[in-house]
């Protein structure tokens, strides 16, 4: 049996073998790709995480919206009755442009910032609901169609902020409450 310096040669086999640096750059090889590997799983289950995250919080918001549909227009600015359907939001709340910004508002987010302000510390979630009233007297500026469509009613935008640990994503939910005149 004679030896060569790359490779060791059994001549009555006729079978060769590998030298010990073709099998650690082989193994470092395999070690790169399957970290790369572990890494696309770390990165797909935050990802997933989120997603989670931002559907269970729009559920609840959902929730939310259904329960401002449902209140009566005339109930909005009475704080009893606005507290008999959302028991979470603090005491003597009404659904009114509180901040008195009107459409310029409707993006506001915070406390201090949007007309009401839910901080949920358990489903790690922030909402921002913003309300810009328009009375019976609106004018548009420049349509007729946006005046007769605005009148006697309130545009509602709930601003919902999910902060789930691998990250944070923010969502707006626009919807009409119109008062009903016979």
């Amino acid at each position: 049996m004679s030896q060569n310096k790359k490779t060791i040669i059994d001549e009555e086999n006729g079978q060769k073998g590998f030298t010990i640096l073709e099998v650690i750059v082989s193994i470092a090889i395999l070690t790169i790709g399957i970290l790369a590997v572990a890494r696309m799983q770390t990165v797909a289950l935050r990802g997933t995480t989120l997603a989670k995250r931002l559907s269970v919080d729009t559920i609840g918001v959902q929730d939310i919206i259904e329960r401002v549909v449902n209140i009566p227009y005339e109930d909005c600015d009475d704080a009893i009755r606005v507290q008999d359907h959302f028991p979470f939001l603090p005491s003597g709340t009404t659904i009114e442009d509180r901040t008195v910004d009107g459409e310029a508002g409707l993006n506001d987010e915070g406390n201090g910032n949007a007309d009401i302000f839910v901080d949920n510390q358990i489903d790690h979630y922030t909402l921002s609901m913003n309300i810009v009233e328009y009375p019976d007297t609106y004018t548009h500026p420049t349509d007729s169609f946006l005046t007769e469509l605005r009148r006697n009613t309130k545009t509602i935008r709930v601003i919902v902020e999910s902060n789930a640990p691998g990250g944070s994503k923010s969502a707006p939910y626009d919807f009409r409450k119109a008062r009903l005149t016979p």
